[in-house]
């Protein structure tokens, strides 16, 4: 059975929603930013935007060019709960929902026809729900996966609805700017124009050896994507046990060496409380916050039961980080999540390892635990740690 994928977006939502709190803000340049000395912008108004404001931007620049401008700390509890207003009611038109981001949404309407009508009324049907919900307007799209219909809800202003009919993706994508595809950066998007594709139609017409020495292993990912090609499978949030650590940062950076200091705290905080609650974990994910609001993840998934030990933690985790840090824009905050926990772990012979090397960390690690447990969780830390500045959630 063809898929039928609708995705909802409401741009700039959490923007849209502060405005809704303070209505003061929708006659005012404001941005969403944190209050400290080196914040940036995370994201702009449009009356700030109009100013020459951009997400990425330090605070103090944008103060500059504009003297009126609000800045309104970030509140992700706030958008939070209505995220999770919006994911309920969307629920009642599948079970399959997925968050792409803030105010975005994936639903899977493959099979519903017969119960809820053609996909393009229950899209109207649900942008009406929103704007009863929030008060904020919805733009939609129907394809037949993801890639598709989300483009297809960029095309539209807010309340109406772009369908992309089975079959038709090659030629609906054929006029569109490769700009539309999502994970488009500055230097594919330079080597794009170097090549004179201004069209995903020109894009899926150049020859693969040509499309390959210009952008290596990504070409045929990327014709795929000019072709209409996408993933058609809607993820739902699945309640699974985790432990997630959020280490925000006291000064963004993006110094590898300070970055990977505070990853070792991240490792020792996470360690502590998987210790506490007799777990060990086979896999373990790290995620970097950007100061742009752009987020990457990796995670890797072990065999051994390590994972309880700060040392082997931060191993894991400093392999990972040296996989997924690819920018040069500073971070923000570090979040590291653990989960596919096994049973307890205190049987020490089933360990495939050198008992050497594990029985001298699991002592060390017992003596920080005692003295953590006695005098508080940052009363005593590894010495990698010792030139950065104490984090005030830690």
């Amino acid at each position: 059975m063809e898929k039928t994928i609708l995705h909802l977006a409401i741009d700039n939502i959490c923007l849209e929603l502060e405005a809704l709190r303070n209505p003061r803000l929708k006659k005012n340049p404001f941005v969403l930013a944190p209050l400290n000395n080196r914040a940036v912008v995370q994201a702009a108004s449009p009356r700030a935007s109009d100013c020459g404001i951009h997400p990425g931007m330090p605070v103090s620049i944008a103060k500059k060019r504009c003297r009126s401008l609000i800045v309104v700390p970030p509140d992700t509890s706030f958008y939070s709960t209505y995220q999770k207003k919006l994911f309920q009611r969307l629920m009642s038109f599948s079970p399959l929902v997925e968050i792409s981001s803030w105010g975005k949404f994936y639903v899977d309407l493959t099979g519903t026809k017969r119960l809820l009508g053609d996909p393009v009324d229950a899209a109207y049907k649900s942008q009406k729900q929103f704007k009863e919900l929030t008060g904020l307007e919805a733009k939609a799209g129907v394809g037949t996966n993801k890639l598709v219909s989300q483009i297809a809800a960029t095309l539209v202003p807010p309340l109406d609805v772009c369908e992309v009919f089975p079959g038709s993706e090659s030629r609906f994508m054929a006029p569109l700017n490769p700009q539309v595809l999502p994970g488009i950066g500055p230097v594919t998007r330079k080597r794009l124009q170097e090549l004179n594709i201004t069209s995903l139609g020109k894009l899926a017409g150049v020859p693969n050896e040509i499309l390959k020495a210009a952008l290596g292993h990504s070409s045929t990912y990327l014709r795929d994507l000019a072709l209409g090609k996408g993933e058609t499978e809607v993820h739902t949030p699945i309640s699974v046990p985790r432990i997630c650590v959020k280490w925000p940062l006291p000064e963004e950076s993006n110094d590898r060496e300070m970055l990977l200091a505070h990853i070792m705290g991240t490792s020792e905080k996470l360690g502590y409380q998987l210790r506490k609650e007799n777990r060990i974990p086979y896999r373990i994910s790290l995620e970097l916050v950007y100061s742009d609001g752009a987020r990457t993840r990796g995670q890797k998934t072990v065999s051994e039961a390590l994972l309880y030990l700060d040392h082997f933690i931060f191993l894991t985790l400093k392999e990972i980080f040296r996989r997924i840090c690819k920018r040069r824009v500073r971070v923000r905050e570090l979040i590291v999540r653990a989960e596919k926990f096994s049973t307890p772990f205190r049987q020490l012979s089933l360990f495939p390892w050198d008992e050497k090397i594990y029985e001298k960390e699991e002592k060390l690690t017992s003596a920080l635990d005692t003295i953590r447990s006695r005098y508080g969780f940052n009363s005593i830390y590894r010495g990698i740690k010792i030139n950065i500045p104490r984090c005030k959630s830690n």
